[in-house]
């Protein structure tokens, strides 16, 4: 309505009249425009609960949300994660350097140097596959990870 700096004025008077006529309240007609993320928040967590209790595993894709809300997917994105703290996947190592692995590292190495003495072409009769780069200071790379729901209570 107004401030108080001073009287209302006659025009302001006459106008807040005709609102009253017309809409039978003085309050601040709803605006027109993008909704606030707090209101995407709440229609995008009933969409998934929803689809959720429908869905055979308990998913929904971000994507179907969109579809189903009218709200945009980069929004239903953002909501989900920003507001709602909600993650898809979560990337996890499978593969763990741990005290135990150290012998048998060493082990595997004095193996493969003795069959080299043996026979000089005999790492080329094995085949290597790329399951994971171990460092000398114990890292693993990232290029071998899983994608797999937020909470996992067991690895295979």
């Amino acid at each position: 309505m107004r401030d108080s700096k001073g009287p209302v004025t006659s025009c302001a008077l006459k106008k807040m009249m005709k609102k009253f006529e017309a809409t039978g309240s003085l309050a601040s007609r709803q605006r027109s425009g993008r909704p606030s993320t707090a209101a995407v928040a709440t229609t995008v967590e009933q969409t998934v609960q929803s689809m959720s209790a429908v869905a055979a595993h308990g998913e929904c894709s971000a994507r179907e949300v969109s579809r189903q809300t009218g709200v945009s997917y980069s929004s239903v994105w953002k909501a989900l994660r920003i507001t709602l703290k909600r993650y898809p996947y979560k990337l996890q190592h499978k593969q763990e350097l741990k005290p135990p692995d150290f012998d048998s590292r060493r082990c595997f190495a004095n193996l493969v140097f003795n069959k080299m003495e043996e026979q000089h072409d005999w790492l080329h009769t094995v085949l290597w596959i790329d399951e994971a780069h171990f460092t000398l200071s114990g890292a693993v790379s990232t290029h071998n990870c899983v994608c797999g729901p937020q909470k996992i209570h067991m690895h295979l």
